[in-house]
């Protein structure tokens, strides 16, 4: 184990990885630079092709200039009219503009400009080039310039003598060159009248030669430069390869050895540096002479700063178990191995369990170094006491629990804990129930099942029970039964399933179960029977009231015959109050209904609109009497709703009505529907009366609940308006909602679901 306390020598690296690197960079070089020589020459080509190209368009410039000055120096020239060579409108000043010979011949005068124009366009059309004569001042429009010649002009003025660019002319290329045009004296008869003189910058001439023949004329040296340099990249290519090839030939066997000796470096490292323990060598003359890097895990200790301080290893182990370890390395002065453990501290100050055995001897000149593993064990060291700890506290609140049973049984089915609580529950001592089958804590009618259960657990690995709590009869030593409940788990020990269960007597819970539900059967027959009773005695009352009613409202019509003031007054409050019990009656009636399920909607598609104006009708004389003001607010696209129309036509009338009712003097009701964005039929009952406060709110809507106390209201009434409303709308599947703020007023908004909207064609449904 010397290699643990010599440094290994260095091995030289292989140059294999840089001759193939070099190789690389060569490929890569000499294809840069093959590259570049084809692009290179690709754009020589280009310009060469531009060149010419502009050497055709000064060529053919100076011809045109030539052709021009002889024009002009001759005054220019008549020819005979025809059809391609009319008269010149643009010379119409000149009085001998056109001439007749005497033979009757017409003839017209060319001035230079015109010549040029038509020889021009016969050039063009024999060979593509364009000419063009212009100027920013012109005699004839055709002659006006484009936007590239416009820009040459202008800078013909700042002392610019020629412009050769390569541009584009209906997308193709064009070599354009252009030069001033300077008025002479044989210019001065033509264009003398639009201000020019002598000397002047008269406009300039343009030659555009088109590009593309030029061009193709070089794709057979392209094709030929290609070629070239192809053969000259796979040559230099091949010959790179040939070189890295004999380079790692000649490297082949120094790499062979070298890899074969990194190999097994590093593999001797692998398992020193990434061995879980500390790897280490230790004298009893010198200290510590090597450690592996996981002390620096484990005790925050680099191997260097442990070989500094060799004994810094021995000085840092805990002074109860140094007399062990020195006791331990003079044994292994002797031969003897040893496999120990201390406690050391850490760069901390922390404290480490460790287990540490040798596992070379040998020595010479009275030194003995030792080689060996040292392991952390802290992490078990501290498991194993908190298991300690935790069986410890297990078994405290095991064995003190009095009421509730703690059972744990084994994979056969056999008790092996029973704590006082299972003792007070099922009456057994502990004495007589460890070992016994868990089975005679259990009616007969449930062992079956049980062991069943067990056997499923036990071969298959199902434990679906766990983790569950089910109610199951228990039964006593004194043989009754008992309702329980049960909690099970599982846990192993070593190779060992065993089953815990927490178990609660709950026969005092039952009995409170069993009377809240009798409790419960009794609320219910008496709700039913008060609802009987209100609907039968609602239904008796309500025929002798239509017969005071009836007979009331002929007194007052006076339909026998004439009554006093005072005997009609008393007639009118016997109609009323017989209208306002009848009202009372239907409600309470309707509540009873409603109660016990007897209500049924007679649905149809309905137009609110039409529906409100009788119950607008019906409630006017209230709103008068109150000096409230209704006011309906529909919009005039509002759909049909599908609902029981009596039913709705109650629900408006109970809505209004309170918000007259607890309105204030000329206070303000107005009734609206509309579509909401969610497309539900939403109609709100807003009034400007006294409010609600927040506490109350949820009051009002619970049968028989006033606001107002019974001595202290100023408005009479059974407080079922609004609850019945509610249960109509609900049975509709709608909702109501209460806002309302005291001195304010109140808002009722009524909503139904989509589903009952029909026509919904005018609100873009």
């Amino acid at each position: 184990m010397h290699a643990l306390v010599a440094d290994t020598p260095k091995i030289p690296a292989s140059p294999y990885a840089s001759i193939w690197r070099y190789g690389l960079f060569a490929c890569i070089g000499w294809t840069v630079l093959v590259i570049a020589s084809l692009f290179w020459n690709y754009e020589f080509l280009t310009d060469q092709a531009v060149f010419l190209a502009t050497s055709d368009a000064r060529s053919n410039w100076n011809k045109d200039q030539a052709f021009r000055r002889w024009a002009a120096g001759h005054g220019g020239v008549y020819v005979e009219i025809d059809e391609n060579t009319p008269p010149n409108p643009y010379l119409a000043q000149l009085p001998e503009r056109d001439v007749t010979t005497t033979s009757g011949k017409r003839l017209t005068l060319m001035n230079p400009a015109y010549i040029m124009r038509q020889v021009f366009d016969h050039f063009e059309n024999l060979y593509g080039i364009k000419g063009k004569i212009t100027s920013q001042i012109l005699l004839n429009p055709n002659n006006k310039p484009d936007a590239w010649e416009l820009n040459a002009l202008k800078r013909f003025e700042s002392g610019t003598q020629e412009i050769v660019e390569h541009t584009l002319i209906d997308g193709q290329p064009y070599v354009r060159m252009m030069r001033p045009m300077v008025m002479d004296q044989s210019c001065v008869k033509c264009h003398g009248h639009l201000g020019y003189k002598v000397g002047d910058i008269r406009g300039g001439v343009s030659v555009s030669v088109p590009l593309s023949p030029y061009l193709d004329a070089t794709m057979k040296s392209r094709t030929a430069l290609i070629s070239t340099h192809g053969g000259v990249w796979f040559l230099g290519i091949g010959m790179i390869g040939f070189l890295v090839k004999r380079g790692c030939q000649r490297n082949a066997e120094q790499r062979a050895y070298q890899k074969n000796l990194q190999d097994r470096e590093a593999k001797y490292r692998q398992l020193v540096e990434n061995a879980p323990e500390i790897v280490y060598s230790f004298s009893n003359k010198k200290g510590n002479v090597y450690c592996s890097p996981r002390v620096t895990e484990v005790l925050g200790y680099t191997p260097e700063h442990i070989r500094e301080h060799p004994m810094l290893w021995h000085d840092s182990i805990h002074p109860d178990d140094l007399p062990t370890v020195d006791a331990a390395i003079a044994k292994a002065s002797h031969g003897q191995s040893f496999d120990i453990e201390y406690r050391i501290r850490d760069a901390n100050g922390s404290w480490h369990w460790f287990q540490d055995r040798n596992i070379v001897l040998y020595g010479e000149n009275g030194e003995t170094v030792i080689d060996g593993l040292a392991a952390d064990i802290t992490a078990h060291k501290e498991a194993v006491m908190a298991l300690i700890d935790s069986e410890k506290k297990f078994r405290s609140v095991y064995q003190s629990s009095s009421l509730t049973a703690i059972i744990s049984v084994d994979e056969d089915g056999n008790v092996s804990m029973w704590n006082p609580g299972a003792q007070k529950a099922f009456g057994y001592t502990e004495q007589e129930i460890i070992g016994q089958p868990l089975t005679i804590l259990m009616p007969k009618r449930y062992r079956v099942a049980h062991t069943s259960g067990l056997r499923q657990a036990r071969e298959h690995k199902q434990n679906s029970f766990i983790g569950r709590t089910v109610e199951l009869q228990g039964l006593h030593k004194d043989g009754h039964e008992f309702p329980l409940e049960l909690s099970l788990g599982a846990w192993k020990s070593g190779d060992k399933t065993y089953f815990s269960g927490i178990i609660n007597d709950i026969t005092d819970r039952k009995a409170y179960e069993e009377s809240l539900h009798k409790a419960k059967e009794d609320a219910e027959y008496a709700n039913f029977a008060k609802t009987q009773f209100l609907a039968n005695m609602s239904h008796e009352l309500r025929t002798p009231l239509n017969g005071i009613i009836g007979f009331a409202e002929i007194m007052v019509a006076q339909m026998l015959g004439p009554l006093s003031e005072t005997y009609q007054g008393y007639c009118r409050d016997i109609r009323n109050s017989g209208q306002h019990l009848l009202s009372l009656i239907t409600e309470i009636l309707d509540t009873s209904k409603l109660e016990t399920g007897n209500v049924k909607l007679s649905e149809s598609e309905i137009n609110l609109r039409t529906l409100a104006e009788p119950c607008m009708r019906l409630i006017q004389q209230k709103a008068d009497e109150a000096q409230v003001e209704v006011e309906v607010d529909f919009p005039n696209d509002l759909p049909m709703l599908y609902a029981d129309e009596t039913r709705i036509k109650q629900i408006l009338l109970n809505l209004v009505s309170n918000a007259i009712k607890f309105n204030k003097p000329q206070g303000r009701v107005v009734l609206d529907a509309h579509v909401t964005d969610d497309k539900d039929f939403e109609i709100t009952v807003k009034d400007t009366g006294r409010g609600i406060a927040q506490k109350d709110l949820s009051k009002v809507l619970e049968p028989f609940k006033q606001v107002e106390d019974i001595m202290t209201r100023s408005h009479e009434g059974s407080g079922l308006g609004l609850p019945l409303s509610k249960n109509l709308i609900e049975l509709h599947g709608g909702t109501l909602k209460i806002d309302s703020e005291l001195g304010v007023g109140t808002t009722v908004t009524v909503r139904f679901p989509a589903e009952r909207i029909r026509d919904l064609t005018s609100v873009g449904a």
